[in-house]
């Protein structure tokens, strides 16, 4: 699956980056996260993702799925500053 980023560039998916941005997100909000929360969610994140099935996907719905995975799994603080996070990269 093709990642269609902001400035249109397309790089191939790549689930470590949800992995870090997560970490990254955790770190700044000091709520970290234990291997196995961060597990769950990455699995549903992915699930999500694939469910869509589709073959290009963009960076932002990458983002909302990850919020929305966040808000589901009660993380808000957590899904409060990777919004803010993401916000400042804009």
């Amino acid at each position: 699956m093709l990642v269609v980023k902001r400035s249109g560039m397309k790089q191939e998916f790549n689930p470590d980056k949800l992995v870090s941005a997560i970490q990254n997100a955790a770190e700044d909000c000091n709520e970290p996260l234990n291997a196995s929360d961060l597990e769950v969610l990455i699995r549903a994140i992915l699930r999500r993702i694939k469910n869509l099935n589709v073959p290009e996907i963009t960076s932002e719905e990458i983002y909302e799925t990850i919020i929305v995975e966040l808000t589901k799994a009660r993380f808000y603080h957590l899904a409060k500053i990777y919004n803010e996070g993401a916000l400042q990269r804009r």
